[in-house]
């Protein structure tokens, strides 16, 4: 949202509410810092919770924002819970009808019990303006009997958001901080729900990072929940090559990806910035919303749960180059 943010902060009047959804208050600092976003005029500070508890409270907390401020219209964004909750609030609210905006509408992985799928999915049904990436995503929201008049292909706040950031970094700037070459070393991120709830999932992803570890340059950024369902199962993240990182900020991410020979990361936002960037992502998925990545042979599907992530990311790194 900060390409947005920065818009209606200089062209019209709008609040800002966070739901402080974020688990990690140190990774919540230093995105807003990174962004160089003003502080928001409402904190909901939702917090960890289990996924319904989580979301009534945003319901119950945001209503509150929407009886205090009375708003001409409401945005959300993405697939969160925090979208869900907020989508929720906005048309359940009792007074006069407030229009809600879904950005990055249509999006879609066809994984139907993935939660962000079912977040999307949900919101884009009662949405009454729609914002696509694309136009891929367009024609999914029309499949789904969404009226065309409503939707908008806008292009990409994340891809803005990239660029902006990536133009700010100097080359030299990961060798400095992080003591490693530009197209020698190899990020990974995981910490999506199918990704480390499963132990058996987990483990696979922690076997095959521990294989490329010990051969290549590997950095590991791991997410708070992550680090809880390692030591919940009792594994281990070790290998001569790994270096095991804190939570990382937008800037060191993108420079980090900017850097990267190639990724391999669950996550959704870091594809599209990956492509950006110009490095290739071993995705441990089995379906993507971004699925165009992959029909272009940039990025690689790689299922966590099969024994394929190291052939995979050898072949993928053996065919890059920066």
């Amino acid at each position: 949202m900060a390409p947005l943010i920065d818009q209606f902060d200089k062209n019209c009047e709008h609040i800002l509410i966070h739901s402080g959804q974020h688990y990690s208050q140190d990774m919540d600092k230093i995105i807003f810092r990174d962004l160089q976003l003003r502080t928001p005029d409402m904190n909901l500070q939702v917090g960890s919770e289990l996924p319904g508890k989580q979301t009534a409270t945003i319901i119950e907390r945001f209503e509150e924002c929407l009886i205090k401020f009375k708003p001409h219209a409401v945005m959300v964004h993405g697939d969160t819970n925090t979208t869900l909750g907020g989508a929720l609030a906005t048309v359940k609210f009792k007074g006069p009808q407030i229009p809600l905006i879904h950005i990055e509408a249509g999006a879609r992985s066809g994984i139907r019990n993935q939660v962000e799928e079912i977040n999307r999915k949900i919101v884009d049904q009662i949405s009454s303006l729609w914002f696509a990436a694309n136009k891929k995503d367009k024609e999914n929201l029309l499949l789904e009997g969404i009226p065309e008049q409503g939707v908008y292909v806008t292009g990409n706040t994340v891809i803005e958001s990239c660029y902006r950031m990536a133009g700010l970094i100097p080359d030299e700037y990961i060798k400095q901080r992080y003591g490693i070459i530009r197209d020698k070393y190899t990020i990974a991120t995981f910490h999506r729900q199918e990704s480390v709830d499963q132990k058996d999932i987990l483990k696979n992803i922690v076997d095959a990072m521990n294989k490329i570890g010990e051969e290549y340059e590997l950095l590991i950024p791991l997410h708070p929940r992550t680090v809880k369902k390692l030591k919940e199962f009792g594994l281990l993240l070790n290998a001569a090559k790994m270096k095991i990182i804190e939570p990382l900020g937008y800037r060191d991410m993108i420079a980090l990806l900017k850097g990267a020979r190639v990724c391999l990361s669950d996550s959704g936002g870091i594809q599209e910035e990956a492509a950006v960037l110009g490095t290739s992502v071993v995705i441990l998925r089995d379906k993507t919303e971004h699925q165009r990545y992959v029909d272009s042979g940039f990025n690689k599907l790689c299922s966590p749960a099969g024994n394929q992530i190291v052939p995979v990311f050898m072949k993928l790194y053996n065919n890059q180059s920066k």
